[in-house]
């Protein structure tokens, strides 16, 4: 009885890995939604460009790794890649079009965060000198279980709205 190659065996199960991921994205956007609770404000639609290309690339590297021994180690790594690239781009593709501030939490970047884990708001002691020269278009959150967490937003105007937005929902945060 032939047994297959510690490589395929990565492969395979990888491949099966990326597939239940893969297949859950559509179950991970309506279990954000129900927690994130009503829509406050809703940012601009990211574009699916990005994550439908890293899938791709994870895609090719299982190919690869099917189709060329480079080593245990090296096929193993190359798996392991592919899994975390699609668990990543699936999380981005599962919110791009939900982000915005919701009445329990922000959604950005493939997470959500619960205001209740909001610890502060670094721009809001800024100076206003400070303020203006750090109003870019990224949103940092200070948690008490995550550290530094950064929302991204297309505009420094949609930045403000969300902010905004944000001390809407959660006034405690103005400290």
């Amino acid at each position: 009885m032939n047994s297959l190659p510690a490589q395929q065996i990565f492969v395979i199960i990888s491949a099966a890995i990326c597939a239940v991921i893969l297949a859950t994205t559509p179950l991970r956007k309506r279990f954000i939604l129900r927690r994130a609770g009503e829509r406050i404000f809703a940012a601009k639609r990211k574009r699916l460009v990005l994550p439908v290309l890293v899938m791709a690339c994870c895609a090719l590297l299982l190919v690869l790794s099917a189709l060329r021994d480079l080593g245990t180690a090296a096929n193993a790594i190359l798996c392991l890649v592919a899994i975390l690239g699609t668990a990543m781009s699936s999380e981005d593709a599962a919110t791009h079009s939900i982000c915005g501030v919701y009445r329990n939490g922000l959604v950005g970047g493939g997470h959500f965060l619960p205001i209740s884990e909001i610890y502060d708001i670094p721009e809001l002691s800024y100076t206003p000198e400070e303020r203006e020269k750090e109003s870019g278009t990224v949103l940092h959150v200070v948690t008490d279980k995550r550290g530094s967490v950064s929302f991204v937003y297309s505009s420094a105007k949609e930045r403000a709205e969300a902010l905004e937005a944000l001390l809407t929902v959660a006034p405690a945060l103005r400290r």
